[in-house]
Parts: structure tokens; sequence; C-alpha cells
């Protein structure tokens, strides 16, 4: 005769069913959140490795989300360089017009005014923001770049961009004994180098490849000169560089604004010097080219910006993916370990109402 207690039966059924209700909760909440586990202790492996996909993610999305803005900087800078360009040409036509020898000194200075009207709209253009950003600002980008005096005089960054040198006729950045020291070939000089130096200014966004410095090193980046160019995009156009800057070898400027106010100087002349006009024009063209160059940068760097945000965003998804397939479960599985857990759990209620049915009996033959 085996003699077996009310007791240990009853032990032995809470215990069973304190298992069935833990496994239905657990397959409840899996069901609901569908996550494969949500401590580190129930797959230490599986946790690991899904907080290096995560971070790596994180730091895809903000890469992605540079890339946006890169994008959006760029295409504003291209689409004001166009307009410039438009406007470039369509004072070209105007400034033929006015060559010809049918034109009165009335008729032309209706045309040198719409010239001019025409300049002060490409200074418009070149003082372009986007959100907060001056697109053709170089390094301060906080301040509209370009004003223009009512000589017609233009000035970038309040330096004059056919010298190089402040309103005042002086180079910036030099003390007064400095600038007693220097000859007027060395001033000439120094506003060159000036101009050289801001047309040069340059603007990197991490976009994910791998931002370092020329040297090989990352983390600290000291100035933009010292990045290497592969490693992140140049978002900086300097209106200067766009337009052109400094003066030649005859001392005529190089820059688009400043050769057409010199060109509306001698469309009021009576009579005017078509030679000499033509010549101008002529050079004024040359700039025209170099806007169009400046506008072909700026569409190659556009280009590659969506490329490698479309790179990235392939490169989000997939981690996506490898994390979904790390820390969920499928659906179909979830519901069916779910039907089972319920099923376990109705069954051992059930076979509880037959023991506690019999609940005096304290022994069995």
């Amino acid at each position: 005769m085996l003699r077996i207690s009310s007791a240990g039966v009853l032990r032995s059924y809470r215990t069973g069913l304190t298992r069935s209700y833990a496994q239905l909760a657990a397959a409840t909440q899996t069901a609901t959140d569908f996550l494969a586990f949500r401590s580190f202790g129930a797959n230490p492996a599986a946790a690991s490795k899904s907080f290096q996909l995560i971070r790596s993610y994180g730091k895809t999305q903000n890469y992605i989300d540079n890339s946006k803005a890169v994008t959006k900087r760029l295409s504003s800078a291209w689409e004001s360089a166009m307009t410039l360009s438009d406007s470039a040409d369509k004072i070209d036509g105007t400034i033929g017009e006015a060559m010809n020898g049918d034109q009165d000194l009335a008729s032309r200075k209706l045309q040198v005014s719409t010239i001019r009207g025409e300049m002060e709209a490409m200074v418009q253009n070149l003082n372009t923001k986007h959100v907060d950003t001056f697109v053709f600002a170089g390094v301060n980008a906080g301040e509209a770049p370009f004003t223009l005096d009512d000589e017609y005089n233009l000035y970038y960054q309040g330096i004059n961009v056919d010298t190089g040198l402040d309103k005042d006729k002086k180079p910036v950045g030099l003390t007064d004994d400095q600038i007693a020291a220097m000859t007027p070939e060395d001033i000439e000089a120094y506003g060159q180098e000036t101009l050289k130096k801001l047309s040069q200014e340059k603007v990197y966004v991490d976009v994910g490849l791998g931002m370092k410095n020329n040297d090989g090193t990352t983390g600290s980046f000291a100035s933009s000169n010292d990045i290497n160019s592969a490693s992140a995009v140049n978002v900086s156009m300097p209106g200067i560089q766009l337009i052109g800057y400094g003066k030649d070898a005859n001392d005529k400027p190089l820059n688009a604004i400043s050769q057409l106010r010199d060109i509306c100087k001698e469309l009021l002349q009576d009579p005017i010097d078509v030679d000499k006009i033509s010549d101008m024009r002529n050079q004024f063209h040359d700039t025209c080219n170099v806007i169009r160059e400046g506008i072909s940068q700026l569409d190659t760097r556009v280009g590659f910006a969506k490329s490698n945000q479309e790179t990235l965003t392939k490169t989000s998804d997939s981690l996506y993916e490898q994390i979904s397939d790390l820390t969920t479960v499928d659906p179909a599985q979830a519901y069916m370990d779910l039907s089972y857990a319920q099923y376990y759990y109705n069954s051992t209620l059930k076979i509880g109402n037959g023991i506690l049915g019999q609940s005096f009996i304290d022994y069995m033959n």
C-alpha cells in the first residue's frame, strides 16, 4: 500500500499550475510585443550582438540626416547658381543691344538701368539662405556675405572683391604698424592672397565616409584644411569662387559684378567705344564660364550626396532587418506558442477540478 497525502498532491499541482500560468503570461507578452528576450541574461549572445547593431543603426540614421541636410543645402546653392547664370545671360543680351550703333545715349541709360537691376538681383542670389545658413558664405555662414555700395563695388564679408581690402582700403587682420611697414605692392599682394584664402574655405560634413584628418587620425579636427577631402562632403561654395575675384595682369577685375559695373560706365559714354566694350564683354563671357563650372561642381556634389544617402538607407534597412531577426519573434510562431500555452493552462485547471473534488482522500490502494 502506497500512501499519498492530500498536501503532497496539492503542492505538486500548485507547482504545475504556477509553471503553466507563468508560461501563459510569457507567451501572452511575447504575442503582444514580439520580443525574443527582455534582459541581457535571457540571451547574452543575441543581446550583445543586437546592442552593436543598434549602435551602428543609430549612427547610420545620423549619417542619413546629415546627408539629407547636405543634399538640401547644395541643391539650394545649385538652384541659386542657375538663377545667377540665367541673369548673366540676360545681361549679356542687353549689353549686345546697347552696343548697337543705332542706340542713342537715352536708350543706353535705360539699358544700363536694366543691367544694374539685374546686378542687384545677382547679389541677392549670392545671399541665398537655406534654413539659417547663407549657402555662398563659406565658413562664416551666419551672415549675408555680399554687399553692394552706391558705386556698385562688391564686397564679400566686408572685403572688396577686386582688391581684397576693406572699405577703408586697408588690409584686414593687420595692425596699423604692420600696414605702415608695407609697400603698396605688399598691400596689393596681401589683398589678393586674402581673397584667395576666402575662395578656398571649406566646410565638411560627416556622412559616414569615415571622416578623418589627412594624417589618418580621427576624432580631433583642428581645421577644415586638415580633413581628408575623400572622407567627408564639402558643403561650402564661397560666392567669390563662383563669380570670380581679384584682378588680372592688366588690372582688370575678374568678378562678374565688377565687370558689369565697368561695362555700364562705358555704355554711358557718348559716343561709346565699341571695341573696348567688346573686349570687356568677352572677359565677362569668361567669368560666365566660371559660373557654369561652379554649377557643374555643385551638380556633382548634389549627385554624390543623393547617391550616398541611398547607400546609407540600404545599410540602415539591412541593419534594421538584422536587429529584428535577433530581437523579435515571428508573429505566427508567437501566436502558436500562445495557443499552446493557453491549452496547457486550461488543461492544468481541468486537472485541478478533479483533484480538488477528492481533497479528503489521503491514500490509494
